[in-house]
């Protein structure tokens, strides 16, 4: 790793949050990289397990140089992500969640792919292959997941990726100029990655490497699977607030408008019947864009105050319910 003075060419992040159980391996991955011109940072977003005192340790104990902060307060992943991102010094950007692990060559590959591209190519992405929470191999790659018919693209991949995130984000290296351009991680967001990929998308190249250069960890108490399973308002409202970005900027096809403003009707839905106070705000939104006579009248309802157990009878009639 990186110790002098001069700026390396990458900077790795490795983001922590209650990853006691992985982050050792996390690390040594890390450590044992064929490519070693790099500076690490190392972010705690405020875990509650021994992250940090294992982390610590690793550090006295390996004599790594490394940054190492751990957060009192936790930020979100977009914010920390952020800081780590100011705090590196590297050309290029590699992250890694304290769970997940990376093969030896993670890096140099990635690194020799850019070498052979232009410049306006943002950033590079392979498959990873998938472990559970011991380190087996699962049967199917995270790229497997998106077949058949989806071919892997290069170039201008921005249609593809609305209709589907298909970049990882511990197999994928971007070149930290572009990042900074478009704006960073945006830290209304609770889930950082597709947007970021969505505005480097639409205004750079991106690259697909063949290989397997990591393991991404099926955790069932991760952040990602977590926010899906039960999520939080932050969460819910993050994910309306991305396809508010996206639907009105007329880069989205008709079909494409449509899905994502069906999405974006659920999720105000959501809001409302769990009492969030932007319901309203967000339920005429989406009833301005689908112009469907069931949302506008779930908004009215949200603006008059009318509250869950009353509205959820109207909204049973309009055919409009879910389980939650």
């Amino acid at each position: 790793m990186n110790s002098a003075q001069a700026a390396p060419l990458v900077s790795v992040i490795a983001l922590c949050f209650n990853h006691a159980r992985f982050v050792l391996e996390c690390l040594e991955s890390i450590r044992a990289q064929t490519f070693q011109d790099f500076d690490l940072v190392i972010m705690d977003d405020c875990s509650s397990d021994d992250s940090v005192a294992i982390i610590t340790d690793w550090i006295a104990r390996t004599g790594t140089q490394c940054t190492f902060v751990a957060h009192k307060v936790n930020a979100g992943v977009c914010q920390t992500q952020n800081e780590a991102i100011a705090l590196g010094r590297g050309e290029f950007l590699c992250v890694i969640a304290a769970d997940d692990r990376w093969r030896p060559d993670r890096i140099e590959s990635h690194l020799k792919a850019f070498a052979a591209l232009p410049p306006d190519v943002a950033l590079v992405y392979s498959d990873t292959a998938q472990i559970d929470e011991h380190g087996n191999a699962l049967p199917e790659t995270f790229l497997e997941g998106q077949r058949p018919g989806f071919k892997l693209p290069s170039g201008r991949v921005f249609e593809e990726l609305i209709n589907r995130n298909f970049v990882h984000p511990v197999s994928s290296t971007m070149r930290r100029d572009a990042v900074s351009k478009v704006g960073g991680y945006d830290t209304r967001l609770t889930i950082e990655d597709y947007d970021m990929w969505l505005r480097l998308a639409n205004e750079y190249q991106f690259a697909y490497v063949e290989g397997i250069y990591s393991d991404y960890r099926i955790v069932s108490t991760s952040l990602t699977r977590t926010l899906w399973v039960a999520p939080s308002a932050r969460f819910v409202y993050g994910q309306f607030l991305l396809r508010e970005k996206w639907i009105p900027s007329g880069l989205l096809n008709a079909r494409q408008r449509r899905i994502w403003s069906d999405h974006q009707s659920e999720f105000a839905y959501w809001l409302y019947f769990h009492g969030d106070p932007r319901a309203t705000r967000c339920l005429w939104t989406a009833a301005l864009r689908t112009r469907r006579p069931r949302i506008f009248a779930l908004a009215a309802l949200s603006a008059l105050g009318v509250r869950r157990q009353r509205a959820k009878r109207v909204a049973a009639a309009l055919g409009f319910v879910r389980d939650n």
